[in-house]
C-alpha cells in the first residue's frame, strides 16, 4: 500500500500555530479584526486588503520562519509511522509549502528544513520521498499521478477532490474542515490514535485491508530473494521474445497467464519480470509433498518450496483429479481480492504440465478470464517452450496484454488462445532454428 501524508494540519497542528503565532502577530502589528476564525490560511482569517496581504504575510514569515519548521508532530504520528513501516507499506510526503519549488537558495533551504523537521520528530524519511508543490492544485495532480492507495490530508478542497476521484482519504477533523461533504471514500479521525486509525481504515477498506498487509509483507520477502533472479537467468539462459509486451503496470491488477510445461515455469517468469507475483500452486507443494525444483525426492527441497510459497503468499489450489471433493472457493476469493488491490497474480490455466498427445496446449480453465474481467484487470498471455539445448534451455514469449472488461468471457478466451497459438508458433520457429545451428 502506498500511503501519502500531508504535513501542515495533518502531521502538525497547523491551527495551533496560526492561533498562537499568526493571529496575535497580525492583531498586534496591524490591528486587524478576525474575519472568520474557522479558515486555515492567514489571508482568509483576516480581511486583508490585496495590496497589503503580501507585505503582511512576508513580514510574518520572516519572523516565524524557523519556528514553523520546528513544530512538533501530533501525538501518535511516530508510533503510526513505525507500525506501517513494520508492515512494509510505502510512505510518501506531499506538501504545497510556500517557496519550496524553486532552484534558489531559499527554496533549497525550505526543502532541507522540511526533511530536518521529520528528523527532529524522530521519524526518518528519505529526501526523495518528500514531494513539493507550488499550490494545492499541483499537489492534487501529483497525488493522482503517484497512484496512492491512501491519503492523509486536512484541506477540504484536497479531501473532496481526491475522494471524488475514488481515492481513499483520512483527515484530521478540525474547525476548518467541519463542513466537508462525507462520502464512502473518506473517514475522519480526531487524533493519531491507533485505535481510531484502525476504525477509519476498516471503514475505507473493509476485508481488503488484510490483503494490503499480506501484499506488503510478501513483497518484502520477495525483495530479499531478488538477488537470486540473475542466478536463475544464468542457469536457464531464457530467450525472451516480445519484451516490449511485458506489463508491469502498478495502476491495475495483472493476471499473468502462461501455458505450463515445467514446475520451473513460475520461477523463470518471476526471475525475468523481477517482480512479486502471487502464483496459484498445487496444494501438495504447500503440504511439503512436492518441490517446485523438479525434484520431489529430497526433503530439504520440499521444505524450501513450502516455506517460500507461504512467505510469498502464493495461493494453494487443489485439482479434482487429486481430490474429487476439491473446493477452491478460498483460492478464488484470494485471487479476486489481490486483483482488487491492484496486485499481480499468476495462474496456469491448464492446471497441469501434462497435455493430450500432439496437442500444443491443455484445456485452459476460464476462471482467470472471469477474475480479470470482474476486477478491471489486465491479462498478460505468456507462452513457454523448453528447449533441449545447452545454450538456451527455455523460450519465453510475452503476448500483447489486453483487458477483457468489454469482452464476453468466450470472446476473451478466444482472443487469449489465438495469442498463445501465435506466440507458440514463434517459439517453435526459433527453437528449430537454434537446433539446426
Amino acid at each position: 500500500m502506498k500511503i501519502i501524508f500531508d504535513i501542515d494540519g495533518t502531521l502538525t497542528d497547523y491551527n495551533a500555530f496560526i492561533d498562537n503565532k499568526a493571529i496575535p502577530f497580525i492583531i498586534q502589528n496591524y490591528h486587524l479584526k478576525i474575519k472568520n476564525i474557522d479558515f486555515l490560511e492567514i489571508e482568509e482569517i483576516f480581511d486583508i486588503d490585496e495590496q497589503d496581504k503580501n507585505k503582511i504575510i512576508k513580514r510574518f514569515w520572516k519572523k516565524n520562519f524557523i519556528s514553523f519548521f520546528t513544530l512538533k508532530f501530533r501525538k501518535g504520528v511516530k508510533p503510526f509511522f513505525k507500525q506501517i513501516r513494520n508492515k512494509n507499506h510505502t510512505i510518501e510526503i506531499h506538501t504545497s509549502r510556500r517557496y519550496s519549488c524553486g532552484n534558489n537558495i531559499k527554496s533549497i533551504f525550505v526543502r532541507i528544513l522540511t526533511w530536518i523537521q521529520f528528523i527532529l520528530n524522530g521519524i526518518f524519511v528519505t529526501p526523495s520521498s518528500i514531494f513539493f508543490y507550488l499550490n494545492d492544485d499541483a499537489k492534487i495532480n501529483g497525488i493522482i499521478n503517484a497512484n496512492a492507495d491512501l491519503v492523509f490530508d486536512d484541506k477540504p478542497k484536497i479531501i473532496e477532490k481526491l475522494s471524488q476521484n475514488d481515492y481513499k482519504v483520512i483527515y484530521i477533523k478540525g474547525r476548518h474542515n467541519q463542513t466537508v461533504t462525507i462520502n464512502r471514500n473518506m473517514q475522519h479521525i480526531e487524533s493519531f490514535n491507533l485505535g481510531e486509525i484502525d476504525r477509519a481504515l476498516n471503514g475505507l477498506f473493509g476485508a481488503n485491508l488484510k490483503y494490503y498487509d499480506k501484499e506488503a509483507k510478501s513483497s518484502m520477502y520477495f525483495n530479499r530473494l531478488k538477488p537470486l533472479c540473475p542466478l536463475f537467468l544464468f542457469k536457464f539462459k531464457p530467450l525472451i521474445l516480445n519484451k516490449e509486451n511485458i506489463c508491469l503496470d502498478s495502476s491495475t491488477g495483472i493476471v499473468y497467464a502462461p501455458n505450463h510445461r515445467s514446475t520451473w515455469d513460475p520461477i523463470i517468469i518471476s526471475a525475468i519480470l523481477c517482480t512479486h507475483i502471487h502464483w496459484a500452486a498445487l496444494l501438495r507443494f504447500f503440504e511439503g509433498e512436492d518441490s517446485v525444483f523438479n525434484n520431489s525426492k529430497k526433503a530439504v527441497l520440499r521444505k524450501i518450496t513450502k516455506k517460500i510459497l507461504y512467505y510469498l503468499e502464493c495461493i494453494p489450489i487443489e485439482r479434482k483429479s487429486d481430490n474429487e471433493n476439491a473446493n477452491n472457493i478460498t483460492a478464488i476469493k484470494d485471487m479476486n481480492n489481490y486483483l482488487k488491490i491492484k496486485s499481480k497474480i499468476g495462474i496456469f490455466g491448464e492446471g497441469t504440465t501434462r497435455r493430450p498427445p500432439q496437442a500444443d496446449f491443455g484445456n485452459f480453465d476460464r476462471t482467470f478470464i472471469a477474475l480479470a474481467k470482474k476486477n478491471h484487470s489486465i491479462i498478460q498471455p505468456i507462452t513457454i517452450l523448453w528447449v533441449n539445448d545447452k545454450r538456451i534451455k527455455v523460450i519465453v514469449n510475452f503476448g500483447e496484454p489486453f483487458s477483457p472488461e468489454n469482452m464476453s468471457i468466450d470472446l476473451a478466451m478466444e482472443y487469449f488462445m489465438n495469442t498463445q497459438s501465435i506466440c507458440l508458433k514463434e517459439n517453435k520457429k526459433l527453437m528449430n532454428r537454434i537446433l539446426k545451428d
